[in-house]
């Protein structure tokens, strides 16, 4: 008896653990700040050492850390799936940010494309403004991949590699025509398919974009990357076994494209309507309902 209360606990905790994700606001690797743990520590239900364990972060391990409270940070752990969580904070350095660095202090560079300029190193800081492709900004100095920089009196951050000295790889979030010049009569080279990667080279004055795809280099229209200002995309973390679907239709299991386990992510694209969303989950793209969503 004693054993299956012991069972039903740890079970309780796991699904709590994946349930706290909610709390980090379904973050994905690339929506906050990454940090790694300098010792084994517990992912526990809440942030106190009393709390529920989930599970044994190893050392070394990379999470996704959120916000803190005291000496407890919210954490995601991606080992055989996602679990989230509280981890002391104690045993979590960051991950490759290091100190600022002042190499590139001074220089002018100028923007590829629309980038939100934040109060931190990270997508987890709040947005101070958005800043157009082809502005210029004053680099002040470096935090991992950031760049703290200066632009029309405010002070904030930016990501690198959004730059027009920078190679830039970027997705595109539908097939779009590459053309021989930036103008919707240009000849078209190629199609790009949806979701796939692009080098961008520099951004012209009326939105289109120089890039390279397969080796061929043309020119796209701008606004249609999966990681634009604005866009719909965003991973997001299911909160339970759910059906990805080919049409909003439920009444048979024909239109079932895969089965979506607890814990898994899946990539938002657009809201199709009030109750179900358009989203990619690996290679397959299809529906979910809404309200499955961690």
């Amino acid at each position: 008896m004693r054993k299956q209360k012991r069972s039903a606990v740890f079970a309780a905790a796991a699904v709590l653990g994946i349930v706290l994700i909610l709390a980090l606001g379904a973050v994905s690797a690339s929506a906050s700040v990454t940090m790694k743990t300098t010792k084994a520590v517990n992912l526990r239900t809440g942030p106190s050492s009393s709390a529920a364990k989930i599970i044994k972060i190893p050392k070394g391990a990379t999470v996704t850390a959120g916000v803190s409270e005291g000496k407890w940070t919210k954490v995601v752990y991606r080992g055989s799936k996602a679990y989230g969580g509280w981890a002391y904070s104690k045993y979590l350095k960051a991950s490759g940010s290091g100190s600022s660095s002042s190499s590139s202090s001074g220089k002018t560079k100028t923007t590829a494309t629309a980038i939100w300029l934040r109060t931190g190193p990270g997508t987890n800081y709040g947005k101070i403004r958005a800043i157009e492709g082809g502005e210029k900004v004053t680099v002040l100095g470096t935090s991992g991949s950031w760049y703290r920089v200066s632009y029309k009196g405010a002070t904030g951050y930016l990501k690198q590699g959004y730059f027009t000295d920078e190679t830039m790889v970027r997705e595109v979030s539908t097939a779009i025509y590459m053309r021989t010049s930036p103008t919707k009569s240009a000849s078209v080279i190629l199609v790009v398919p949806a979701y796939g990667k692009v080098t961008v080279h520099s951004r012209t004055s009326n939105n289109w974009y120089r890039v390279t795809y397969n080796g061929r280099s043309g020119y796209i229209y701008g606004g249609y990357f999966t990681t634009d200002s604005g866009s719909s995309a965003n991973t997001r973390i299911v909160k339970t076994a759910i059906y990805l679907r080919s049409s909003t239709a439920i009444s048979s299991r024909a239109n079932i494209i895969a089965t979506i386990q607890a814990g898994e992510e899946v990539t938002i694209l657009s809201q199709a309507n009030s109750k179900w969303y358009i989203v990619r989950y690996g290679s397959k793209t299809g529906y979910l309902r809404a309200g499955y969503f961690a």
